[in-house]
């Protein structure tokens, strides 16, 4: 079959059209039930993980992420990103005929219904069941060059999340709620959806911990590690200050003076032979 000069440039220009917009959700060849719940798991961790990546991240060679919205290949040990067109962002979607997940660009709405697809079996979720996939982390946790508030708003900020934590540790997936409100269950990610919270897990060895924000008034739940938590907690109470190392240190224990031993005050020399003289004669 020959083609033409105009023939080959339409299929070339359909090709570039489609691999520019989101992967076609097909019915062919589609996972069992089971795989395809377990790939919508696998794709709520990888956009939790996802959202906790920056540009300067630490990568292995070959490794593919999404970072900022944009689709992040890790070459010599740092990641190059590369931005979606069309107004598109970088999402990791459920695989539908076989057992994964991939990173690419599409719509944040696509990303939800599908993954909220997977996790039904590969059946389309009704809308009382949507819920967004990924652990949301509030840009105002970090904030460089300026933009950060008064100190007695970071310690107001470090009180909040303390109470935060602790309320948050007094929940189970079974407590009472109010659409939309979030929480960490469990040390999950957890959001309410039809009066019931819905539980999405950290990973990388993350928890959902809740921490102070750092450019305005608030808290916000988000994977993190305990130990990241305590510190910026700290910092907030700090009014905006790391903590010295000294500063967490337990205060000597003062050592009690036995009353039943001498005070001896040497002022002069003939008031110390006075006071030898004295306690010789005595």
């Amino acid at each position: 079959m020959q083609f033409t000069l105009k023939t080959l440039i339409a299929i070339l220009s359909a090709a570039v059209i489609v691999s520019a917009g989101p992967i076609p959700l097909t019915r062919r060849a589609e996972a069992s039930p089971d795989v395809q719940i377990a790939n919508g798991q696998a794709s709520q961790a990888a956009n939790a993980a996802n959202a906790a990546l920056t540009p300067d991240s630490p990568c292995t060679d070959g490794q593919e992420a999404c970072v900022t919205g944009q689709f992040a290949q890790c070459v010599g040990g740092k990641f190059v990103l590369t931005p979606c067109a069309g107004g598109l962002t970088c999402v990791n979607l459920p695989l539908v005929g076989k057992p994964g997940t991939s990173n690419t660009c599409s719509t944040e709405t696509d990303r939800d219904t599908r993954i909220q697809t997977a996790l039904n079996g590969g059946s389309a979720p009704t809308k009382r069941s949507y819920i967004p996939a990924v652990v949301p982390r509030d840009p105002h946790l970090d904030v460089r060059d300026g933009g950060a508030i008064t100190p007695e708003v970071q310690i107001a900020n470090g009180q909040a999340s303390q109470a935060a934590n602790a309320a948050s540790a007094s929940l189970t997936p079974d407590s009472p709620c109010t659409d939309g409100e979030n929480a960490c269950i469990n040390q999950q990610f957890a959001q309410c959806s039809g009066g019931k919270f819905l539980l999405t897990p950290c990973s990388g060895g993350l928890i959902c911990v809740n921490l102070p924000l750092v450019g305005k008034a608030g808290t916000s739940n988000t994977c993190d590690t305990e130990a990241d938590r305590d510190q910026r907690i700290a910092t907030a109470l700090n009014g905006g200050t790391p903590p010295s190392k000294r500063s967490f240190r337990v205060p000597p224990k003062a050592v009690p003076r036995d009353v039943s031993l001498p005070a001896i005050t040497v002022v002069g020399r003939s008031k110390f032979k006075r006071s030898r003289l004295a306690k010789d004669q005595a």
